[in-house]
């Protein structure tokens, strides 16, 4: 019983101090064994083949579980490549690119829609996310919607402006449409 203990005992302490990596589980099905027959060129694939399987799967140790990512985490949308799949289409342009189309009120929550720039209508209602910069909808009113952003100043402080997203009718836009 007390050669079980302090096997045990070992064991864990290599493991604590991550000088010993798990052992990898023993292969099902175990090489064939070549018999005196067979070419020597095929005998010599094998081992190769075996090696590279071996190279593929590194043993696991505390060193290196450390650097797995978490597969709970979203990954971060990666800003050299241009993927803005991971980021809402109300969140892809600024505040000023988008256009008020219509303005639905009523006894309950009041609602609008919008244009995004690429001619994509979005229904938005107060405490929706908008806009590049944090922006969050305060206000919907006939007419005019509200959007509270919140951006970082010279000083490295981050102050709350006021956007108004205005209705405009149909031939201001096509006027500046034309240019």
């Amino acid at each position: 019983m007390e050669q079980r203990q302090l096997i045990l005992a070992t064991a864990l302490s290599a493991l604590v101090c991550g000088s010993v990596a798990l052992a990898q589980p023993a292969p099902a099905n175990p090489a064939p064994a070549v018999s005196a027959s067979q070419p020597a060129a095929s005998s010599a694939a094998a081992p190769a083949a075996g090696a590279a399987k071996a190279e593929d799967q590194t043993p696991f140790t505390i060193e290196n579980s450390l650097t797995v990512r978490d597969p709970f985490r979203r990954p971060a949308p990666n800003k050299d490549t241009g993927d803005l799949s991971s980021i809402p289409e109300l969140q892809r342009y600024e505040v000023d690119k988008f256009r008020l189309v219509s303005v639905i009120t009523g006894p309950k929550k009041p609602k609008a829609l919008v244009m995004d720039p690429n001619s994509r209508l979005h229904i938005i209602q107060e405490e929706d996310k908008i806009g590049t910069r944090r922006g969050v909808v305060t206000r919907i009113m006939p007419g005019l919607v509200t959007i509270n952003e919140k951006v970082v100043n010279l000083l490295g402080q981050e102050e709350d402006l006021e956007a108004v997203l205005e209705f405009k009718p149909k031939e201001e836009k096509s006027r500046v449409s034309t240019k």
